[in-house]
């Protein structure tokens, strides 16, 4: 490099000269293509904030997976544990007012307990009732919610709706409940008895 510099014969003016076009034309370079690229680096760095974010989160559920899992699987256990004998339908509607006395929500009408024919479950049978409500303090809603899937109880929310009553501390609206019940195995008749497999014809 030195040996090529020197051959050029220039002068200390001539080599300052050169210097200064080659600081220049850098200038030149950086202004024209480097520095218009410094505007799209703050949107750079928020899209990789945002994405850090969203990729934090997903790691936050990827780590809570084996707990999610245990919870799930601990939800469908209960979920179909209530086996009663007798009429399903008394013992859910027996339940959700003995819950409702308790917490002091105070209904206004339920409908008969019905039976969801188009459950696909052949062991447990779906029942829904629609619980109408009013003049009830949000404490005693938010407390009577809680409890109907406290511990091994089945009976869950599937629709709910809600508005300020008079006076506006109070609420009125509907709550429509399901529950599952273990499908009651039919009786044999008196005096019947089952072939073994392994029994022969005479």
């Amino acid at each position: 490099m030195n040996n090529w510099w020197q051959n050029l014969n220039l002068t200390p003016q001539e080599r300052k000269f050169v210097i200064g076009v080659a600081i220049v034309f850098a200038l030149v370079l950086n202004f024209l293509f480097i520095w218009p690229q410094f505007s799209k680096w703050k949107p750079v760095l928020v899209e990789l904030d945002e994405k850090q974010t969203v990729l934090n989160k997903h790691q936050k559920t990827i780590d809570e997976l084996p707990k999610l899992r245990e919870q799930l699987s601990n939800l469908e256990t209960n979920s179909a544990s209530v086996m009663v004998s007798g009429d399903a339908k008394t013992h859910f509607r027996r339940t959700v007012e003995n819950l409702a006395q308790q917490h002091r929500f105070y209904w206004d009408s339920m409908s008969q307990p019905n039976v969801n024919q188009n459950s696909t479950n052949k062991y447990f049978q779906e029942i829904t009732m629609r619980v109408n409500f009013k003049d009830t303090e949000e404490k005693n809603l938010v407390n009577f919610m809680y409890k109907l899937s406290d511990g091994n109880s089945s009976i869950r929310v599937r629709d709910f709706d809600f508005t300020p009553n008079n006076p506006p501390m109070l609420l009125q609206g509907y709550l429509t409940l399901v529950a599952n019940y273990e499908m009651e195995t039919p009786t044999r008749p008196a005096g019947s008895t089952s072939t073994p497999l392994n029994a022969k014809t005479p």
